[in-house]
């Protein structure tokens, strides 16, 4: 257990789970207005963070917001090569 929540300190980490706890709550409450899923990404990241012992906590959040522009990223490139392969 204590690797565990060592593992889920690291911002890195962090970045990873949170937009990916989103995603989850999203899909199962579909009544989540979407321009506040980069919050909740803050807040879960926040709550990791507090609930794995990381020191501070903004850490949890700002890993959190980081995880929303990996996100991005990952869909903007999915986008671009769907509509270059389509053009062909």
């Amino acid at each position: 257990m204590d690797v565990l929540l060592q593992l889920i300190s690291d911002p890195r980490v962090l970045a990873i789970l949170s937009p990916l706890l989103v995603a989850v709550a999203h899909k199962m409450l579909k009544s989540i207005p979407k321009p506040l899923l980069p919050i909740l990404s803050a807040v879960f990241g926040s709550l990791l963070a507090a609930l794995s012992g990381a020191d501070p906590v903004s850490t949890g959040a700002m890993s959190g917001l980081a995880g929303i522009g990996v996100r991005e990223i990952a869909d903007q490139a999915t986008k671009a090569v769907k509509k270059a392969t389509e053009g062909n």
